[in-house]
């Protein structure tokens, strides 16, 4: 079940005030009510005993109340029921009774017990479904029990419709107060909602969204503390792009820099290598310094050239270019260049539209990266077409990388062992973010039976086909083992 919110429980919550006053004050008025109709009803009752006993027996000419007969032939209990009792009997001491009226009910020991000490006693009572009062008394010192029995229906069925009444009022007196707990509830909570509304444009990178602080409480202390946070933010991310402005210029101006000299001293290493190569009164001790040199200037000009490629792409200046492209070709060239030991398979019969460039880019990186993660390892690259997606996979038998650390060979200047010294540590890191710019992706996972295998996959624009058998072929995918297959 899903909780409640604030706004839910902060309207359950007024709610559930409102039912209780409603119930304690129903209650209450109701208890109040029918102790005051009950009070009252006891009242007559009392007074009405009283007068049959003092008023009208002794005006019947009774000289002994104890004797029945002279109770039946005087009359007494029409006279008791002539003035509005509805019941009447007298119970005398040998058990014997007479009555009139209403039939006798059945009464509690106490009250007969009470008449006997001479004072009036009372008690409600349940006749048949109906209720009633029956009063007792006796005339002192001794002398037979008198009860009559006055109808209290009309007090019960009061009590009932002043239930029914209050029940009715109460129930909507619950819904009036949701109502206006709801009300309430929004009104309080709207600061709140506009502070995650705030925040919510401010994590989609609008930062310059602010509350209105006008109010003088604790939303409105709020609100200026949100205020204060988004301004402090705003000026934090400023200040981190603008070094991170900073630090792009000043790599893609010493890249720049050092690219001219950088080149005239390739040129002039390799120049020195061939002359000491053929010289004959060098000795091999020179000959090794300057086979060294030509290979530290050679990675130096492959740093600066992954130092500039990487200023492009973070400067955002080079847009995508799809152009038809010749993916096996494009690729069989790389491996030429790259990794001549690497075996290609690829069933892509028809050009692809894609950006040409930074396909070379990625498979170019992931060529070197495997040539030196796996020197003299066997190193498989496939290319196939999986829908709208161009899936390039190279995958060798080196020693793997460590399972947490397969994630962060992509981060910029990451060496991972000994092996991957030789490299720049930026060639995964430019894979990863070509593949970013394209809408595309890049992963890497450790193959059963050892070695690494990563996979490139972009989005293709458009197949571009000479024939409806090129494009079955390239739609089916024809014999190129898939990713699962590679592990």
């Amino acid at each position: 079940m899903r909780p409640l919110g604030l706004r839910g429980r902060l309207v359950a919550t007024l709610t559930a005030v409102v039912a209780l006053a409603v119930v304690v004050v129903g209650v209450t008025s109701v208890f109040l009510v029918d102790r005051s109709l009950r009070s009252r009803l006891a009242e007559e009752v009392i007074a009405t005993t009283e007068f049959n006993l003092t008023v009208l027996l002794p005006a019947a000419g009774i000289g002994d109340p104890a004797d029945p007969q002279a109770l039946e032939a005087a009359g007494v209990i029409d006279r008791f029921l002539r003035r509005g009792t509805a019941g009447a009997w007298v119970e005398f001491e040998d058990g014997s009774r007479v009555s009139g009226g209403l039939a006798p009910v059945q009464t509690s020991p106490e009250l007969a017990e009470i008449a006997r000490r001479g004072e009036i006693a009372y008690e409600f009572v349940d006749a048949g479904g109906d209720q009633v009062v029956v009063s007792a008394a006796r005339l002192p010192p001794s002398g037979p029990l008198f009860y009559f029995v006055t109808p209290a229906q009309v007090l019960a069925d009061t009590t009932r419709q002043l239930i029914a009444v209050v029940s009715l009022a109460g129930a909507a007196a619950v819904v009036v107060g949701a109502a206006a707990g709801a009300a309430a509830a929004r009104r309080i909570l709207r600061p709140v909602a506009a502070a995650r509304d705030a925040a919510g444009r401010m994590a989609s990178g609008d930062l310059g969204v602010r509350l209105p602080a006008e109010r003088d409480d604790e939303l409105g202390r709020l609100s200026a503390s949100f205020n204060h946070m988004a301004e402090s933010l705003q000026a934090t991310i400023e200040e981190l792009d603008a070094a991170r402005a900073r630090e792009r210029r000043f790599v893609a101006d010493v890249s720049h820099e050092l690219r001219t000299p950088l080149t005239g001293l390739v040129n002039e290493a390799q120049m020195l290598s061939r002359r000491l190569q053929t010289g004959n009164e060098v000795t091999d001790d020179v000959r090794t310094l300057a086979s060294l040199l030509d290979s530290d200037v050679a990675r130096l000009r492959h740093l600066v050239e992954d130092l500039l490629e990487i200023s492009r792409l973070d400067s955002d200046g080079e847009p995508s270019r799809p152009t038809p492209t010749d993916v096996k070709a494009l690729v069989s060239a790389l491996i030429a260049e790259r990794h001549p030991e690497a075996t290609f398979e690829s069933d892509i019969s028809a050009p692809v539209t894609v950006d040409g460039r930074a396909l070379e880019r990625i498979v170019a990186n992931l060529l070197d990266n495997a040539r030196l993660h796996a020197p003299g390892a066997e190193t498989t690259v496939t290319a196939r077409l999986d829908g709208g997606w161009l899936e390039i996979v190279v995958a060798d038998r080196g020693p793997g990388v460590p399972a947490e650390a397969l994630e962060t060979i992509f981060e910029r200047f990451t060496t991972v062992d000994e092996a991957r010294s030789a490299g720049t540590g930026l060639g995964l890191a430019i894979v990863r973010q070509h593949a970013t710019r394209l809408g595309g992706h890049v992963e890497a996972f450790n193959r059963d039976g050892g070695g690494l295998a990563v996979v490139a996959r972009i989005p293709v624009a458009e197949l571009l086909h000479d024939g409806e058998g090129a494009e079955k072929s390239v739609s089916q995918g024809g014999g190129v083992p898939s990713t699962e297959e590679m592990r």
